[in-house]
């Protein structure tokens, strides 16, 4: 069985993580939200949410995997990004709900 990484362990693989795609995602995901904002819309950038201090979120709350690979989330980070996802949109309601 294989045991749960450290704590240490867990954010020395959301620094690679962050690292392996801040140059792709964050450069293409800035001009569409300038794009976004010239043209009087809102793009929500999944990677604001889970990303910080030059790092990113790789487990959910509950040491369940996000990414199947750099990109694709896997059931439980779905689920994980969705709850994220109704905080936020409850927040701009004012329904701001934990």
């Amino acid at each position: 069985m294989d045991s749960l990484p450290t704590d240490n362990e867990i954010i020395k693989y959301e620094k690679k993580y962050y690292s392996s795609i801040k140059n792709k995602i964050f450069d293409v995901n800035k001009k569409i939200k300038n794009f976004a904002n010239k043209n009087n819309f809102t793009y929500i950038d999944r990677f604001e949410m889970t990303c910080m201090f030059f790092k990113c979120e790789i487990l959910t709350p509950e040491l369940k995997i996000m990414y199947w690979d750099n990109m694709h989330l896997t059931l439980a980070g779905s689920k994980y990004l969705g709850s994220k996802l109704v905080k936020y949109f409850n927040k701009l309601d004012g329904l701001y709900i934990d």
